[in-house]
């Protein structure tokens, strides 16, 4: 009968044993080197050991691991690295090495994210192109970079070791992607250098978009509000009596980036050109002293014949919902306001009473089905020539 006693002490030894190399193993940290039979990899990737004993990469499951003393179980949604590791001791590192492979792990607090203030939303300087990036906590990161013709979006995770000021970026584009150095911060600017690239950045606000709340359930299916509207804007003669003394109108474009929040702002130019028989407006996009043609919009004949916001697209159903004055770096205007749809995109015009054909202010908004994604235009006017 003592035996048994012996037994139950031995188990429950064990059992902490096992549960003390648990507990050591667990934790986060850098993979900073992998070396294998063939080849010897450095990246700076994060990776957690979870309690449970799940390898979470970018927090993504990867793999699983179990510990027993110095001995720690790997396996891999890679088979060549799976296997039974022994665990080296060296001060701030998990080092895992087997006959084929040795793992570095660079042991690091995400708590020390708190403590760089450096939450919110950045613009690079000294660029072309426009690139901003938002850092969120826990550790999210997330880099939109604007052209002309098109916008790429990357997310990722961002680590700050306070020993030495590294800031390390990994899942982002290759210039922002690995372990820099942080040169200096303030509140509103900082600079970071990888490798022998350095980057400025400095703060922007958040836009604040007038976002449009209406349903098409709030319309009546026999709705019919066209009698509201101005009457020089449903009067083709009187639209062509308007635009024809006008060479061009100028409009300050605001588009969110909803990834990070800010608007990325353009200049368009409506060159107006006027015949027996057509009106046409040409769209351009302004850069500087250069001019790119983004569309040709005519009226007259069976072009647009029956759309009364010419030159923006016929939106129904709509309702003339108020009359307002609004001010505008063109000028201060009598408005009509109308609500209204164009498929699933919701608009919002600010029609000048005396001056059809042009806007005082147009919101356009669309929520993308695809990836939820809010996509959200506003064109305010800035010139009448």
């Amino acid at each position: 009968m003592k035996i048994l006693p012996k037994i139950c002490l031995a188990f429950l030894l064990l059992s902490m044993v096992s549960a003390h190399a648990q507990k050591s193993v667990a934790g986060s940290y850098i993979l900073t080197k992998i070396i294998t039979e063939n080849e010897v990899d450095t990246s700076f990737t994060p990776v957690r050991f979870t309690g449970e004993g799940k390898i979470l990469i970018t927090n993504i499951p990867f793999g699983t691991w179990k510990a027993n003393g110095r001995k720690v179980a790997l396996e891999f949604m890679k088979p060549e690295l799976n296997g039974l590791y022994t665990r080296k001791k060296k001060k701030g590192f998990l080092i895992l090495q087997n006959k084929k492979n040795t793992f570095y792990f660079q042991k690091y607090n995400p708590e020390d994210n708190q403590k760089l203030p450096v939450l919110g939303v950045w613009k690079q300087l000294d660029t072309p192109e426009s690139l901003y990036v938002k850092f969120a906590l826990p550790d999210k990161i997330v880099s939109v970079k604007n052209q002309v013709d098109y916008t790429e979006t990357d997310k990722g995770t961002w680590l700050y070791v306070p020993k030495d000021k590294t800031l390390m970026i990994f899942g982002l584009m290759d210039e922002m992607r690995g372990k820099g150095k942080l040169q200096s911060f303030t509140e509103n600017r900082f600079t970071f250098t990888i490798d022998t690239l350095s980057m400025t950045f400095k703060r922007v606000k958040e836009a604040q978009p007038e976002l449009l709340s209406f349903k098409e359930a709030d319309f009546p299916e026999d709705i019919d509000d066209s009698g509201k509207l101005p009457s020089s804007w449903r009067e083709y003669n009187d639209l062509k009596a308007n635009l024809q003394n006008i060479t061009s109108v100028t409009y300050i474009k605001n588009e969110l980036l909803a990834e990070v929040g800010v608007f990325k702002t353009d200049t368009l130019a409506e060159k107006v050109a006027i015949d027996d028989k057509y009106i046409k407006i040409t769209r351009y996009l302004l850069k500087g002293k250069d001019s790119t043609q983004l569309q040709e919009v005519l009226k007259g004949g069976l072009y647009n014949r029956y759309n009364p916001f010419y030159p923006q697209v016929e939106i129904g159903p709509y309702k003339v919902v108020d009359k307002e004055e609004i001010t505008v770096p063109a000028g201060t205007f009598n408005c009509t306001v109308v609500e209204g749809f164009d498929l699933d995109k919701r608009y919002k015009f600010w029609l000048i009473d005396d001056k059809p054909g042009i806007f005082a202010k147009i919101i356009m908004e669309l929520s993308s089905s695809d990836d939820d994604e809010l996509k959200y235009r506003q064109y305010t006017l800035s010139k009448i020539q």
